[in-house]
């Protein structure tokens, strides 16, 4: 009899092991939805993350955000690549995203910017819309304002990130080249550090919803990392807060 209970024991032991592997298998899954840059290049001025504010009714339970690293900046091999930021507000205000370009001596050109009508949650502008096209090699600055008060500009909300445009790797182009499925090309996207692409794919389809978060959490949590070694307090609070609103927006989203 002993050694009955001995052997379920043992199952069940066994059971729980292998369990324990495959949440630990499914978490590094998680873990390598994005994998930074190696050697990321940093934002040339601090950027904001949206502040304390919800939105122009400052909603408490989310804010503006862009669906971005400002960590560090972050890639892309699109020269007509697709933003995207979150909108806490039911009601529509006028929006303005606008680009800017970072000359040799790091000062800021404003080159395009685009007007539309502001959505609730999350949204996302891509320039071939407007047949623009950035430049590879170039390092850009790019805004997402919420006109609350088209009479007040004060009252405006905005939010920014840098992205970088950069050639295609041989390799990627080759493994992109054979594949057609967008989750899966977001894979390989955010395996190999580019941001916007890995995002840009998963926007393409309702389906792709829980890679499109999962790819939000991973970045949550990254920019809370940053955030513990980052000794500018401004810098830091950017980033504690960038964190905070990702992870609320991910769970507004999951609702």
């Amino acid at each position: 009899m002993n050694k009955k209970i001995l052997s379920i024991s043992s199952k069940v032991g066994i059971k729980l092991l292998s369990g324990c592997i495959l949440s630990l298998m499914i978490a590094n899954t998680v873990i390598a939805a994005y994998t930074p840059p190696k050697k990321p290049s940093r934002p040339r001025s601090p950027v904001a993350s949206g502040g304390t504010r919800g939105g122009c009714s400052q909603n408490p339970q989310a804010s503006l955000t862009a669906l971005a690293p400002i960590s560090h900046n972050g890639k892309t091999v699109s020269t007509q690549p697709k933003f995207a930021w979150f909108v806490p507000d039911t009601k529509s205000y006028p929006m303005e995203l606008s680009l800017y370009e970072y000359n040799t001596d790091d000062s800021l050109k404003k080159i395009k910017s685009f007007d539309f009508p502001s959505q609730s949650g999350i949204m996302s502008f891509s320039i071939s819309q407007d047949k623009y096209s950035l430049s590879v090699g170039k390092k850009y600055l790019w805004q997402i304002a919420l006109r609350c008060d088209t009479n007040s500009p004060s009252k405006d909300i905005f939010v920014e990130a840098e992205i970088e445009v950069v050639p295609m790797p041989n390799n990627l182009a080759n493994q992109i080249s054979q594949i057609t499925n967008s989750i899966q090309k977001a894979r390989i996207y955010g395996k190999e550090g580019f941001w916007y692409d890995a995002l840009s794919e998963t926007l393409k389809s309702p389906q792709n919803q829980e890679f499109k978060l999962t790819l939000l959490e991973q970045l949550s949590d990254l920019e809370a990392k940053e955030a513990t070694i980052i000794s500018d307090n401004n810098i830091k609070v950017n980033l504690q807060n960038q964190s905070s609103h990702l992870q609320k927006i991910v769970e507004i989203e999951r609702q």
